[in-house]
């Protein structure tokens, strides 16, 4: 027996994972703010937690545009 509502289901209540507008990985693949990496100058270097992200600022709600050279 479940304790949520009329209509509502377990999948509802769970977070979603969408993919950060600024590099392309999923929302769980981010640090947590107190977990970011910042330079000399006390910029963010880097908040995300894959490989290969060097750059991304923390997880950006919005579509991701891939960038092609």
């Amino acid at each position: 027996m479940s304790n949520l509502p009329p209509g509502v289901t377990d999948s509802m209540c769970e977070g979603s994972d969408d993919p950060c507008a600024r590099c392309g990985h999923a929302w769980s693949e981010h640090l947590d703010e107190e977990d970011y990496v910042y330079d000399a100058e006390g910029y963010v270097v880097t908040a995300c937690n894959s490989k290969h992200c060097d750059g991304c600022e923390g997880y950006l709600e919005g579509e991701y545009e891939q960038e092609y050279d």
